[in-house]
């Protein structure tokens, strides 16, 4: 629910949803499942967006890291986590943590998703603003 409530922009009333559903899979499945990493990263990218970057930081952090430890730096969803982290880290000024983590994703995404892929445009995009 929210994720759906986030994809038209109502960000306030899908927060809770989303705290909601990260803890309960944090209880149920453990900290390090895969679908709770994705919740945090969820959660993460919807206070990203709401200006709350300090509260952001550590949800996508702990997605990028969680699942380079499940799946490997160069796994697409691993890559995905680290961009969704490097845009946050972009956001606070902290432009030269964000670089290479962009780079590494547009490097890799490209060579297997293709140069139109949605994430690949993505990565470039965040990357160009930094540049």
């Amino acid at each position: 629910l929210g994720r759906l409530l986030m994809s038209p922009g109502d960000l306030q009333q899908a927060e809770p949803h989303l705290r909601c559903a990260l803890r309960g899979l944090e209880q149920v499945l453990g900290p390090d499942d895969p679908e709770t990493l994705i919740a945090a990263s969820n959660l993460g990218t919807l206070l990203k967006h709401r200006g709350l970057f300090e509260e952001a930081q550590p949800l996508v952090r702990r997605a990028w890291e969680g699942s380079v430890t499940l799946r490997g730096e160069e796994h697409p969803e691993t890559l995905v986590f680290a961009m969704n982290h490097a845009a946050v880290l972009k956001e606070m000024g902290r432009c030269m943590e964000a670089e290479p983590l962009l780079r590494k994703a547009l490097e890799i995404l490209g060579k297997h998703r293709g140069s139109q892929h949605p994430d690949v445009l993505a990565a470039a995009g965040h990357l160009s603003s930094l540049l």
